[in-house]
């Protein structure tokens, strides 16, 4: 694919959808319209962007009640773009590096014009899996301790759960301004989340 540009295999943008839209009707978009994503905002003003792994992950997952919480609040802000005369193998390097599988497309007046994936480049799912690392903190209820759930990281693009488990420690330190991920919780737990993020 080196030498294409970004233009020539890029989709169209598809929906754009206000920040305030709850997530039931997020979700029965990507449903109905097919779509593993959703911009947030406009062409002219991109604030955001929804996946279906967000939904999953930073929703679902954690119980949130889909029918009262708006899409503004799991949504990725400020997310990351390539522009349309960039090449394929520049937006594939931006994609690695940001641990992302779409990119919103501008022109050269800053618009979105359009959103390019991994497999519109034609370029093989990674076996590096996505994972979800809980942190919890033991609290002291009485005669009971229990782990309270303190914070929850989300990392991408590690070759291994252990090298995962480092870069979401580390996330943690620069997060919370603590020495070391165990000045902040007592343990953690890490979930492999396989093919979802897709």
């Amino acid at each position: 694919m080196s030498g294409i540009k970004v233009r020539q295999v890029m989709e169209q943008p598809g929906i754009f959808i206000d920040g305030t839209t709850l997530l039931v009707e997020t979700a029965r978009l990507m449903r109905d319209r097919d779509l593993g994503c959703l911009l947030v905002g406009s062409p002219d003003r991109l604030v955001g962007i929804v996946t279906d792994r967000d939904l999953v992950v930073r929703s679902l997952a954690q119980g949130q009640d889909s029918y009262r919480i708006q899409v503004e609040t799991i949504m990725s802000r400020e997310p990351i773009c390539c522009d349309a005369d960039q090449t394929t193998d520049t937006a594939l390097k931006i994609m690695a590096e940001c641990g992302v599988r779409r990119l919103p497309v501008r022109n050269r007046t800053d618009r979105v014009i359009g959103l390019i994936s991994r497999s519109d480049i034609g370029f093989p799912h990674s076996d590096r899996k996505p994972c979800q690392i809980n942190f919890y903190k033991n609290v002291q209820a009485g005669s009971i301790s229990r782990p309270v759930l303190m914070d929850t990281v989300y990392v991408s693009g590690c070759p291994d759960p252990d090298a995962a488990i480092e870069m979401a420690c580390q996330r943690i330190v620069d997060a919370h301004g603590v020495a070391s991920w165990d000045q902040f919780a007592d343990q953690y737990e890490i979930f492999d989340l396989g093919d979802i993020y897709r």
